[in-house]
């Protein structure tokens, strides 16, 4: 399967669940007063993608699932950089603070086998996480438009999450006043975030 066929509700499971990753959530997804993003979060985690992880639970598809969850919050910061200019401070390296389970041994192996790395290649632990972190990103994209249906839905669901949750409508399948706002040309930033979205949700911001 590749990944631009990646399901939410394939039987690759993935294996994490939303409460071994809430305190890394707290940190990461922490932009608008109150961090109504985060109902935007847990939406979205639960489309994360187990394929390419194996069924056994090992410390390797622990990690790169930690990478997955990880390139989420730097595809939130970089849309709030692309909608209203909210300048994308992403710093992968202290989002994952509050994983326990993380070991520079291990990161420093998968870091080895990433298909561009040159052994002549030195690299700090910061630098490593933010390669492997990005190398999850395109999966992760494609999952999520998959998730909320598609360019227009993942837009719209990005777009509507600084709102507080009691404001935010039907997250799937319904129509309500947010949903025809997201979509009025009244703003340059939704233009902006549109086709930031539409290109695939590329990299904005700086470490």
């Amino acid at each position: 399967m590749s990944d631009g066929e990646l399901m939410p509700e394939s039987d690759d499971k993935y294996p994490l669940d939303w409460e071994s990753v809430e305190a890394a959530a707290l940190l990461a997804f922490d932009i608008w007063v109150g961090q109504p993003e985060l109902a935007w979060a847990k939406k979205a985690f639960s489309f994360l993608p187990g394929q390419g992880l194996s069924r056994n639970n090992d410390s390797f598809n622990e990690h790169v699932a930690i990478f997955r969850f990880l390139v989420l919050a730097g595809i939130y910061h970089d849309f709030c950089d692309a909608a209203w200019d909210e300048t994308s401070w992403i710093t992968y390296a202290e989002w994952c603070e509050p994983f326990e389970v993380l070991d520079r041994f291990v990161v420093g192996q998968l870091f080895a086998w990433l298909a561009d790395w040159g052994s002549a290649e030195a690299a700090g632990f910061s630098h490593a996480i933010d390669r492997l972190v990005e190398a999850e990103r395109d999966i992760v994209v494609n999952a999520l438009r998959n998730g909320f249906g598609g360019i227009a839905g993942l837009y719209a669901s990005l777009w509507r999450s600084r709102l507080e949750s009691g404001e935010v409508g039907p997250d799937e399948g319904g129509e309500n006043a947010s949903d025809y706002e997201c979509f009025e040309a009244d703003d340059v930033g939704k233009v902006k975030a549109y086709d930031w979205v539409s290109e695939g949700c590329p990299r904005l911001g700086e470490l």
